[in-house]
């Protein structure tokens, strides 16, 4: 779960997306394809059985977290395999919804500690029958279609923390001057203040990005 960045949404969508891309892998002659259904789940299960259809039950122990069906008609450019033909925003918030980060799974590369999986599920060539007014064949051909992430590199940042006691003397946290890794659009999710009265403390941060 803390492999799966988080991005500025694509206009004209706002706020913050889950970014994935995926290789798509049709055969260069027949470039057109569908993408019918996206559904990703969590599940603290790492070793899943069974192979659910939208038709069926999720496997047990899952959440759903998003759920799409349409007709999203593309047509595939890319030669070759092993690279992100399309780039899939999946917003954090919308419609008055909203999906939460398990605690501990913001995005981190590196993490080894998350203990909440990201699964997805996706349908592919179903518009090949739905829409009748294309002389393109939207069906799925080539190779299986692989879902993938972009792994953002971390900057290292040092913290600059003023606080103003009751008395109006500008007083630095504890923690001023800790250095700590911050990716790339980044951003400040919660924090905690300490009294205006109490001379001394620390301020603490939450970051997550991509």
């Amino acid at each position: 779960m803390s492999h799966i960045p988080v991005v500025d949404c694509l206009a004209p969508t706002t706020g913050k997306c889950w970014e994935l891309f995926v290789d798509i892998n049709e055969n260069n002659s027949t470039p057109y394809i569908s993408l019918n259904k996206v559904q990703v789940y969590y599940t603290d299960n790492a070793n899943l059985t069974g192979y659910a259809t939208f038709s069926s039950s999720p496997p047990s122990g899952t959440s759903l977290q998003y759920s799409f069906a349409g007709d999203i008609l593309i047509k595939d450019v890319n030669q070759g395999s092993g690279r992100g033909d399309l780039r899939y925003d999946i917003p954090l918030a919308s419609g008055g919804d909203t999906i939460s980060i398990p605690s501990g799974c913001a995005y981190n590369p590196n993490d080894t500690t998350c203990s909440t999986f990201f699964l997805v599920y996706s349908e592919w060539g179903s518009s090949a029958s739905n829409i009748l007014s294309t002389s393109h064949d939207y069906s799925t051909d080539g190779g299986f279609e692989e879902w993938q992430v972009h792994i953002y590199t971390p900057t290292s940042v040092t913290t600059t923390l003023h606080e103003t006691n009751s008395s109006g003397t500008d007083v630095s946290p504890a923690n001023n001057g800790t250095t700590i890794s911050v990716f790339p659009n980044a951003y400040v999710t919660d924090y905690a203040s300490v009294t205006p009265s109490t001379a001394t403390g620390s301020v603490a941060f939450k970051y997550y990005g991509s």
